[in-house]
Order: C-alpha cells, then structure tokens, then sequence
C-alpha cells in the first residue's frame, strides 16, 4: 500500500476503528473494504494493528499486547481473515481476540444477489449464533466401569468417551436478549429459535425457556421455534421462510455454513461478532494462502463488512450505498474467480472489482442525496 493510500489525516467529528489486514488473502480485500468506506465519503481515523501469521513469525506471538490494547481502546474492528493454525502458531489468534472483546454472538447475513449462484430469489436471512464461553467440555474414559445411562443402562464399556454440556442461563440471557433486540432494531419481523430439545432436554429447555421470557416484550416480533434437523430441511428446501434464526453455538456453525452455501458461497458472506468490549466485523471465509497476492479474491463479504461495520456506526445511507454498488457489478456480470462463468466471461480480480463497486459509488444515480460528504451524518 502506497505511502498516499495510508496516510491517516484526522478531521472533526470523525469515526475511529481499528484495522486488521489479516493474512493471505486478508489484506487484498481488507484494503479493498477500506477503499470502499473512503469512497463513501465516510470519515474514518484508522489505526492498522498487525496481527496474525507474519509478525507470528518475525516476534513469537500472532497477538501482541498492543493489538490487545488497541482493541480495548476502540471498540469498532474491521478484520482480515487470520490464519488460526499455520506456521506453528498454537493459540488461534481468532480466538485471543474473541476472547479480549469478549465475543458472545456472532451475526451472519445471508442474502441473493442477482448475478451469483444463488437459486433462491428474495431469500435474506439473518442468523443469529451464540458464541463463547465454551460450553462443551470433553472427557476421555479410559477405565473399566458401568456408565449407567450409556448405550442401555449399566452397559460395560472397555473405553469410551463423553462431553458434558454446560450452559449458564445469564449468558443465555445475554445472547438471546441481544438476538431479540439486534433483529428488532433492523427491522426483522420473524425470529425461528432452532433447538434440539428432544436430545438435549435441560440446556436446550433452558433456552428454550429464556427465549420464550425474552420474546415477551417483542410482541411485534413473530417466534416460532424448530428443532434444528427440521430447520436444515426447510433451509435446504424453502430458505425464504426464515428471517431470523437464533441458534446456539453447538450447531449454529452447521446451520451457518448452509446458509452461506444457499446463498452463494464463502465469497459473499460477511460477519460480525459482538462482545461486551467491542465489535469485530468480518468474513466467514478463511485466509486462502494459496491464492495470496494473485488478484484473484473474493472482496464482496469483506466489503459488505464494512458495510455492516457502517451501520453500526449509524451511517446507514452510506451502508447502503456501498451495498448498492456491490450489488449493480454483481448484476452485470462481473466475477470474481469463485463466481466465474465456465467460459470465464466476466472475469474480474479483485482491485477490478473493488475498482467497479467504486465507480458505481460514485455515479450520481446511486448517492440518492445532495451534500454526501466527508464527514457529514445524515441519520
């Protein structure tokens, strides 16, 4: 990145989140995502925090002290893909930040854009997953013994295994508290609790409970809830019938990734976690190494990202416009590699694309108000 692209001038009234370009395929469209915020003339003071495998390998740690420090000084986080396994690092540095903003839900939109693969026209889902603190703790058994309740009762077992579920009903709270009002403030009129009460009958009545007391005082909300086999089905076959889905973390990855796939693909996808210290706004999708500096990355998830990082900060027109833009060169067909045409017609890199949603954020016709500026807030 050019010294010009980077320098940082800090005018009135400006916006403040930290940068994490990431690693493989993280910086190409983490810049790409911040480009685009410029675009929209939105003020944003950027402090670049490295993290992740590169300074993993030059200092020991993938996570320092003074990422830890800037993101409890800023609480607003746009992030690259991290690498939570490679080149020898033993603490996913996913995981250190989650644990420093104190991630305890996760929000992934799941929508059809015209022009990508997705079948399901007007499909727009938002699933909600409970993240941390780890509410599943296995255990190895090794000896001998009657395990009363095991595969029928006081079955012999030479070895076996077994995790235990533990749920506190104050993070439950937490969690479904905030699903209830976040659905509510974006203006989301249906909310589907997936459970699997059937097997799980204590944790899972425990949610279930706490989300009926909670849906009490959402009365224009509609809730149903669903075990959660049923609710990969109705995905898989009517995805347009769900708004909402609120799910815990034991399978809400499961019922996420169908999501991403129903809609599209990794490439589409973007997240944002929340935590009782910060938010951090992101992908689903991991850092592709091998595709590292090659132009060749998918930026729609992360600069939808930003677009969700936007409206948080309650820049919601400029969200939008942002949305839009991504929106019109999908339609035209232009792709990246994941999304390609077989006989590549379209074929587009990343900086092309990001280049294409720049130009259309800058054609009249998608700014819908006179006076959009740097710095200016229209709510």
């Amino acid at each position: 990145m050019s010294s010009t692209q980077s320098r940082v001038v800090t005018p009135r009234n400006a916006y403040h989140a930290v940068f994490v370009p990431g690693d493989g395929i993280g910086p190409e469209v983490a810049w790409a995502a911040r480009r685009v915020v410029h675009a929209a003339g939105v003020d944003v003071v950027w402090e670049d925090v490295p993290v992740g495998q590169e300074l993993f390998l030059r200092t020991g740690r993938a996570v320092p002290e003074s990422a830890v420090k800037a993101f409890q000084k800023i609480p607003v986080i746009l992030k690259g893909p991290l690498d939570s396994a490679g080149a020898g690092i033993i603490q996913n540095p996913n995981l250190e930040i989650s644990e420093a903003l104190n991630v305890f839900a996760s929000v992934r939109r799941c929508r059809f854009m015209e022009g990508t693969p997705a079948p399901w026209h007007g499909f727009d889902l938002m699933l909600i997953k409970r993240e941390g603190p780890r509410s599943i703790y296995p255990c190895d058994i090794k000896s001998t013994g009657n395990l009363e309740g095991v595969d029928g009762e006081g079955a012999e077992l030479e070895r076996g295994a077994s995790d235990i579920r533990i749920v506190k009903r104050a993070d439950l709270y937490r969690f479904i508290d905030f699903g209830f009002t976040h659905a509510s403030r974006t203006g989301r009129k249906r909310i589907c609790v997936a459970h699997k009460k059937n097997v799980m009958k204590n944790t899972e009545k425990m949610f279930l409970d706490v989300a009926e007391e909670v849906a009490e005082r959402y009365p224009a909300i509609e809730v149903e809830d669903q075990l959660v086999d049923h609710v990969a089905l109705q995905l898989a076959r009517a995805p347009g019938r769900f708004d909402v889905i609120l799910v815990d973390d034991l399978y809400g990855d499961v019922l996420g990734d169908l999501a991403v796939g129903i809609s599209g693909g990794l490439g589409l996808a973007p997240q944002a976690q929340y935590g009782t210290r910060g938010v951090l706004f992101g992908t689903v999708h991991g850092t592709s190494p091998k595709y590292a500096g090659l132009d060749c990355a998918n930026p729609c998830a992360m600069i939808l990202a930003a677009c969700e990082m936007l409206e948080h900060m309650g820049e919601r027109k400029a969200s939008a416009i942002i949305e839009n833009g991504v929106c019109r060169v999908l339609a035209q067909g232009l792709h990246t590699r994941d999304l390609a045409q077989a006989d590549r017609t379209g074929l587009i890199g990343a900086r092309g694309f990001t280049d294409a949603v720049i130009g259309n954020i800058l054609a009249g016709s998608l700014w819908g108000r006179k006076g959009l500026g740097r710095g200016v807030r229209e709510d």
